[in-house]
């Protein structure tokens, strides 16, 4: 995928003082995401988003406002600074009153976008989404009495902290919980993590390859977001990423539309 019009999103989650920070990187296109796997070193999505010259465009839609700035890399100094209304409906429409107050004659030397927003926070305490069904590998009562997703299906299947073999899943057990959640509890989207899927994924990839042959709708799977061994925080954090999702994939592609008809045409860091 180029990174010419797309957009780079870094999911990450600090851990204790003194240790690495888990940062897994997405790239975002016409409302698709694709998993980059642990970075982006030595790529063309690390070049731009480590730049020295050309200006950069800040923007911060809030509860209340939607602040825009344009960056000179190379002075490191603030070029032009706009502020707007946020509209909570569609915050692509307070991004674009936002960039019509900058000098447009600046946008053509843009090299970078970078959009900070509190849109998925406010749709998780909404309850705005899809609906998902959570498909859990391998965990137990104990595990369950700490998720209060619902629907949710447990599955045979698991790893152990190192990633090694406990249990295989039972295929046909996998296939009759997608059709259930689908059929009876009307899922559109779901959400799939292991025990030890960080260490070990593929339970998740097998999950994934018999949903997908029932089904097209869209999979969001533990491993993809993060490394961290805490089951119950992994399951949560899937199922939140499936349900908004498509409301971020929405957000993206409308900011895309209005950065293109002002002649901007950057990678977009979110």
């Amino acid at each position: 995928m180029s990174p010419d019009g797309a957009h780079i999103m870094a999911n990450q989650a600090t851990r204790p003082l003194g240790q690495d920070i888990d940062r897994r990187y997405y790239a975002a296109h016409d409302g698709k995401c694709e998993y980059l796997d642990e970075g982006i070193g030595e790529t063309s999505w690390e070049r731009a988003t480590e730049l020295r010259e050309g200006i950069g465009l800040g923007i911060d839609a809030g509860g209340t406002y939607t602040d825009a700035v344009l960056y000179d890399f190379a002075t490191r100094a603030v070029l032009a600074a706009a502020k707007a209304l946020t509209t909570h409906g569609n915050p692509a429409i307070g991004i674009g009153c936002a960039l019509d107050s900058l000098p447009s004659t600046r946008f053509s030397e843009i090299r970078r976008a970078s959009l900070a927003t509190t849109f998925a926070t406010n749709a998780i305490v909404e309850g705005k989404g899809r609906k998902v069904g959570l498909l859990l590998a391998g965990y137990d009562d104990y595990d369950m009495a700490g998720i209060s997703h619902f629907p949710r299906r447990v599955l045979k299947g698991s790893h152990d902290i190192m990633g090694n073999l406990l249990e295989d899943l039972d295929g046909p057990e996998v296939a009759e919980a997608i059709r259930d959640l689908i059929e009876r509890e009307g899922v559109e989207a779901f959400a799939v993590t292991s025990v030890g899927g960080c260490r070990n994924p593929e339970h998740e990839h097998e999950i994934k390859a018999i949903l997908r042959k029932i089904s097209e709708l869209p999979v969001v799977m533990g491993h993809e977001l993060s490394s961290e061994l805490d089951r119950l925080l992994r399951a949560t954090t899937t199922v939140l990423n499936a349900r908004i999702s498509p409301l971020i994939s929405e957000l993206s592609m409308a900011l895309e539309r209005e950065l293109k008809t002002r002649g901007i045409e950057t990678p977009l860091t979110i």
